[in-house]
């Protein structure tokens, strides 16, 4: 939820994860070494996860190097070599064998297969707004919106004008 956020906000974020010992912040750190698009934030995560323990977070980065976004895939080998994992090797060797994540995959669903590719999709969040969120239908639900209407400009923080 807050990747859409100002940068100073994920950086608060990553230096708040870090300051929390559980194996999930340091999973949390690790997607953050992946997935955000500041250098910045991405460097504060690696910085961090050089303190934790590497089996915490390393099927995370392995996974990453998987993602059908590839700048995710950079990022996490990126991440992987500037924090000296060499217990990753293994795990890297094996991926040597495995077939271009961007590609066509055989995918069998009972008796019939067929060809899946993976792909990302970008969905703007404001204009779909029960993607993620239950309707409201009472007017005592804890929180209210209206519906942006996809026919009208935005308006206010989340319009032209938001700054990433």
């Amino acid at each position: 939820m807050l990747q859409v956020e100002d940068r100073p906000t994920r950086l608060l974020l990553v230096d708040l994860l870090s300051r929390i010992e559980c194996h999930e912040s340091t999973r949390a750190l690790a997607r953050r070494a992946i997935f955000d698009v500041s250098e910045h934030v991405r460097e504060a995560a690696v910085n961090a996860l050089r303190l934790r323990p590497a089996e915490d977070f390393r099927d995370v980065l392995l996974e990453g190097l998987r993602y059908p976004w590839p700048a995710a895939a950079n990022f996490a080998a990126e991440a992987l070599v500037n924090l000296g994992d060499t217990g990753a090797v293994p795990h890297l060797v094996r991926l040597l064998d495995e077939p271009d994540p961007a590609g066509p995959c055989v995918v069998t669903n009972g008796s019939s297969v067929g060809f899946q590719v993976r792909e990302i999709v970008r969905v703007n969040h404001v204009r779909n707004c029960m993607l993620c969120h239950p309707p409201s239908l009472a007017g005592t639900d804890p929180v209210r919106a209206a519906v942006p209407d996809p026919n009208r400009p935005l308006t206010g923080t989340y319009g032209p004008t938001m700054k990433p």
